[in-house]
C-alpha cells in the first residue's frame, strides 16, 4: 500500500452547488465575478437631408461660378467648364474627408486652406455671372427703351415738318389774298380766294390728318416712357438700399451682389462639414 498523496489546497476546493467555493474547511462568500461584454459602437447615421441641401447648393453655386468664369475667359469655354466641375469635385471631397477627420492632422489644415481658395474662386464667379446678369439686363431694357424712343422722336419730328409745310402755304396763300385787298384789289382778291379754295381745303384737310398722327406718335413716345419708368421700377429695391446705405445704386447693387455670392457656397461648405463630422 502506498502512503497517501495530499491533495493541493487549489485541487482540494470545491463548491457547494450554489456559486459559493469551498477551499479546505474555509468558504468564500459571493458570486463569480463575470467579465463585462464589450460595448460595441454602432456607426453614426449620416443626415442625408441636410448632405443633399448643400449638394444642392454647391451645385448652384458651381454653375454661377462656372458660367462667370466663361465669361472671362471666352476662348475656352469647354476647359473652363472641365476646370470648374472637377474643381467642385475635388472640394466637396475634401470638405468630407475634413468633416470625417481623414488623414493627420497637417493633412486636414492643407485641406482646408484649399478648400478656403476654391471657396474665393468660387466667389469671384458666381460675382461675375451676376454682375453680367445684371448688366445684360439692364442694358437691353434701355437699349430697346432708347431705340423705340428714337425711332418715335424722328416720325414726331416729321409730322412737324408737314405741319410747318401745310402752315407755309396756308400761310402764302392767305398772304396773297390780304395782299391784294391792302392794294385794294377785292375782285382780285375775291377771285384769288376763289381759285385758292380747293387747295386751301385740301390742305387744311391734310392739317387735320397730320395733327392727328402727330397726336397719336406723342401718345405712344409717354407709353414709351412708361415703359422705362417700369425698367427703372425694377430697381426699386436697390435703389431704397442705396438710400439707406447713402450711397449712389450701382454701388449698392455691387455690393448686394458680393455678398449673395460669398454666402452661397460657404453655406454648402459648412452645411457639408457638419453632416459629415464625426
Amino acid at each position: 500500500m502506498f502512503p497517501p498523496v495530499p491533495l493541493p489546497e487549489a485541487a482540494a476546493s470545491s463548491g457547494n452547488g450554489n456559486g459559493t467555493a469551498v477551499h479546505g474547511s474555509a468558504a468564500v462568500h459571493g458570486p463569480i465575478p463575470v467579465p463585462a461584454p464589450a460595448i460595441v459602437h454602432a456607426p453614426a447615421k449620416r443626415d442625408w437631408i441636410t448632405i443633399l441641401i448643400a449638394l444642392a447648393m454647391a451645385t448652384v453655386s458651381a454653375g454661377f461660378s462656372i458660367v462667370g468664369l466663361t465669361s472671362v475667359f471666352v476662348g475656352a469655354f469647354g476647359p473652363v467648364v472641365a476646370l470648374g466641375v472637377v474643381l467642385e469635385a475635388g472640394k466637396l471631397r475634401a470638405v468630407a474627408l475634413i468633416g470625417m477627420g481623414r488623414g493627420s492632422r497637417r493633412l486636414r489644415l492643407f485641406l482646408v486652406a484649399a478648400v478656403a481658395t476654391l471657396m474665393g474662386l468660387n466667389a469671384v464667379g458666381a460675382y461675375g455671372f451676376l454682375a453680367k446678369a445684371h448688366i445684360a439686363a439692364a442694358v437691353a431694357g434701355e437699349t430697346a427703351v432708347a431705340v423705340r424712343i428714337a425711332a418715335i422722336d424722328g416720325r414726331i419730328a416729321e409730322q412737324n415738318a408737314i405741319l410747318a409745310d401745310i402752315d407755309r402755304k396756308l400761310s402764302q396763300i392767305d398772304g396773297a389774298i390780304n395782299k391784294a385787298l391792302e392794294k385794294g384789289r377785292t375782285n382780285a382778291a375775291m377771285a384769288l380766294a376763289n381759285d385758292q379754295r380747293h387747295n386751301r381745303s385740301e390742305l387744311e384737310v391734310n392739317r387735320q390728318a397730320a395733327g392727328k398722327v402727330l397726336v397719336d406718335l406723342k401718345v405712344e413716345r409717354a407709353r414709351i416712357e412708361g415703359d422705362r419708368k417700369t425698367v427703372e421700377a425694377d430697381l426699386g429695391p436697390v435703389k431704397y438700399l442705396a438710400t439707406l446705405l447713402g450711397t449712389d445704386s450701382e454701388s449698392a447693387l455691387r455690393l448686394f451682389i458680393l455678398v449673395v455670392a460669398m454666402l452661397l457656397d460657404p453655406l454648402a461648405v459648412l452645411l457639408l462639414l457638419a453632416a459629415t463630422h464625426d
